[in-house]
């Protein structure tokens, strides 16, 4: 995906400008911040929201996500830190939702917006929603009328691709996650790279295009520390801070896992700046 050529500011105003739409229930304010061709996963782990052209308006695969999930609930984004790095943004959030059956729901999130240019204009390419579906449902009532409401809006495939999400590498993808920290504090460079599913382990420093492995990142840091793990599909994703001598990388930090051995595949850090 090629960059960007907007500043963190135009990108961050950008950005704020769907939880605006979502909360004023202005449908086509919302759409229109989605590229001609766009991705949707909230959450992650579902089956995409595939948007391509010539989709109807009214009636497209985004248009049938926002009459699901947005129409009829009051939503409200509470930030609590912004990581812009390149032409992706991260948002650290937690989702407030009032539902139309009555039900409060606060959903801790780390939400992202892959951006893209068109027509000299910002554009959302992708959306993902890192986010716990099963902890998410264990708050709702109601469970039959938003059913009915996804069925209606998205058909049968639409709810089988929804509850996807519900498989994640869960609690033993989170545990590694943590267990990395530990063991990065401790310069366990053989205890981390057993971590990996792959024998020459990667990991990608997207605010600087670069790869290096878990022992190179001594030279960026010597103490790392993760706060709201979240598990979603295949990924664990974390609030990270990386301390060496007084200074400071905070960011988001993107964990991939093989399936079938649920150990890690892939770490992507994203902080803001170069």
């Amino acid at each position: 995906m090629p960059p960007i050529s907007f500043s963190t500011r135009e990108c961050l105003g950008f950005v704020e400008l769907s939880p605006v739409a979502v909360a004023a229930h202005d449908k086509q304010a919302w759409l229109d911040l989605f590229a001609t061709y766009s991705l949707v996963e909230d959450p992650v782990g579902s089956r995409p929201i595939v948007s391509r052209p010539g989709d109807s308006a009214e009636h497209g695969p985004l248009a049938s996500f926002y009459e699901t999930f947005i129409a009829p609930n009051d939503i409200r984004f509470e930030v609590q830190r912004d990581t812009v790095c390149r032409q992706y943004v991260w948002r650290d959030l937690d989702i407030h939702i009032n539902m139309a059956s009555g039900a409060k729901v606060v959903t801790p999130v780390h939400l992202l917006y892959e951006l893209v240019e068109e027509g000299g204009e910002p554009k959302i390419f992708r959306l993902a929603a890192h986010w716990e579906l099963r902890n998410t449902m264990s708050q709702q009532s109601g469970g039959m009328a938003a059913l009915w409401r996804m069925l209606r809006h998205m058909g049968i495939t639409g709810v089988f691709g929804f509850m996807r999400a519900l498989s994640s590498v869960g609690e033993d993808g989170k545990r590694q996650v943590r267990q990395f920290a530990s063991l990065f504090n401790a310069a366990d460079w053989s205890g981390l790279d057993r971590l990996f599913a792959t024998q020459i382990p990667e990991i990608r420093l997207v605010a600087r295009g670069e790869s290096c492995s878990p022992r190179d990142l001594v030279y960026l840091g010597n103490e790392l520390s993760f706060s709201k793990v979240l598990a979603a599909g295949e990924f664990v994703s974390a609030g990270f801070q990386l301390r060496r001598e007084g200074r400071l990388h905070e960011g988001i930090a993107l964990f991939r896992f093989t399936r079938s051995s649920n150990r890690i595949s892939a770490l992507d850090l994203y902080w803001q700046g170069a």
